[in-house]
């Protein structure tokens, strides 16, 4: 996206700008509301910290993602606007997430995670069936070891009520 301040034109990538700017707001709502639990001081105490760095690491992406344009670039039309593979594959990537999570408790990080990985593999060209089933259960058992075992985090394995 290209934006005029004057007479200087400033070029922006913008999906990886509008993604980490969603991901930070939401973290300073989900500080606010852990804020409110009867013991979300405590929680607070490592989730604060944390929302205030994303929101600094927002602004160095936007930072990064931001180049002043030369007369020359500024003068030439931009092309026609094409989407690329690699910003499909973004795309498909946040997509794939925000599916995820929204299925997550109901399905379980296990089925979740190999659904969400074969679907993702095969959106992105994986087409041979053994290597998603290898991925997909490679991820559901890195998750397991991780998440359970190393962290003890208590995630919902399976579908509710199985």
């Amino acid at each position: 996206m290209r934006i005029a301040l004057g007479k200087q034109q400033i070029d922006i990538e913008t999906l990886p700008v509008v993604f980490v700017w969603v991901t930070a707001i939401w973290s300073l709502i989900y500080w606010q509301s852990v804020l409110m639990l009867p013991e979300g001081e405590e929680s607070a105490f490592f989730v604060g910290p944390l929302s205030w760095v994303l929101v600094g690491l927002a602004v160095l992406v936007t930072w990064s993602c931001t180049r002043r344009l030369t007369a020359e670039e500024a003068a030439q039309k931009p092309a026609q606007v094409k989407i690329s593979r690699p910003t499909r594959n973004k795309w498909l990537l946040i997509a794939g997430l925000l599916v995820f999570t929204a299925v997550f408790p109901y399905l379980g990080a296990i089925p979740g995670g190999i659904l969400f990985t074969l679907l993702l593999s095969f959106a992105l060209g994986t087409r041979k069936w053994y290597e998603l089933l290898l991925l997909g259960v490679f991820v559901a058992a890195f998750s397991w070891g991780v998440y359970v075992k190393v962290l003890m985090v208590p995630l919902p394995l399976w579908p509710a009520g199985f």
